[in-house]
């Protein structure tokens, strides 16, 4: 389709792309001095990590060319993977000396993945942002964003917690369900999901805000005479 040719083919999709191949590169040269790939799973991780950013990317093209249909599948798909990016904030769990692997290297190998992890989602964000301000408003893209936000908070509580996936969400919809609504409805009894949700959903969103801050053009004055 044109829409998502488009979005794949879009400077800050390849940029993404370029980061996960840099991820990988790191991986392997670990692998390779170590022999031992025991990190694969982050390239995994970061995979699903990145699939916000391309849906968010390829919601905006839906949306200029007036794709109704497909821009909600995008955004619902956008939705689903948010949390995947910022988990892996959380994969620094495993982050501990293991010899002969300079710790040093794994420093960088695990933050690599997070910085990777942290851009989609800020990316993705962006997009939406975008999105959602120009059909209902700028207050209705910061809200949809601070909803966003917390709701990646309650997914990274529920995947390093409770050990679920975006994927359970389709192939065990009751099973999520039931732990999603348990802790909706009665938060006060799970208190560990709501710090998590709370802390996780600040920390983000206050990171892209943050860069919003930092990138935002600087006005413009005349030279002094």
């Amino acid at each position: 389709m044109p829409v998502l040719r488009d979005a794949v083919h879009s400077p800050r999709s390849q940029l993404l792309a370029a980061g996960l191949a840099g991820c990988a590169a790191l991986l392997v040269v670990r692998g390779w001095y170590a022999h031992d790939l025991m990190f694969r799973f982050l390239v995994w991780n970061l995979f699903l990590a990145l699939a916000p950013a391309f849906a968010a990317a390829a919601l905006v093209r839906a949306d200029r060319h007036d794709a109704h249909v497909l821009s909600l599948v995008l955004g619902a798909l956008w939705l689903l993977f948010l949390p995947n990016a910022p988990y892996l904030i959380t994969d620094l769990v495993h982050l501990h000396p293991r010899p002969p692997v300079p710790y040093w290297f794994d420093i960088v190998l695990f933050a690599a993945f997070a910085g990777a992890g942290i851009l989609s989602a800020f990316s993705s964000f962006h997009d939406v942002q975008f999105v959602v301000a120009r059909r209902f408003g700028r207050a209705a893209g910061w809200g949809v964003l601070a909803l966003a936000a917390l709701g990646s908070g309650f997914g990274i509580y529920l995947g390093r917690m409770q050990r679920w996936n975006s994927w359970d969400l389709i192939v065990k919809p009751a099973d999520v369900l039931e732990s999603v609504i348990d802790r909706l409805f009665e938060p006060w009894m799970h208190p560990r999901a709501l710090a998590v949700t709370l802390l996780y959903g600040a920390v983000v969103l206050f990171g892209y805000v943050a860069v919003r801050v930092i990138m935002k053009p600087r006005p413009h004055h005349p030279p002094r005479a």
